[in-house]
């Protein structure tokens, strides 16, 4: 897991493509466009984002967590059986 430094600190934007460029993993784009039920090139808003508050990646096949940093309000990160290979998570 690397840090959150690697990648640079979202700052404050309150909306988010979801794409390749802002999720690289393909797996946790899917992930995400059923969870908020958007498709991919969708903007993800404010309130999409700060209702984020749990992510559960059991067997998804998600190899980096890059993007997650969007989620502010994220308190909980479920990641089983999955072979996470790059990302971070950021600890406050």
């Amino acid at each position: 897991i690397e840090s959150l430094e690697r990648y640079g600190d979202p700052g404050t934007e309150t909306e988010v493509v979801l794409d390749e460029a802002h999720f690289p993993d393909a797996n946790f784009r899917k992930y995400l466009s059923d969870e908020l039920n958007i498709t991919e090139g969708d903007i993800i808003t404010e309130t999409d984002l700060n209702s984020v508050t749990e992510i559960h990646l059991n067997k998804s096949n998600v190899s980096s967590l890059k993007g997650i940093e969007y989620f502010k309000k994220l308190t909980d990160l479920i990641t089983t059986k999955i072979p996470v290979k790059s990302g971070y998570i950021n600890e406050y």
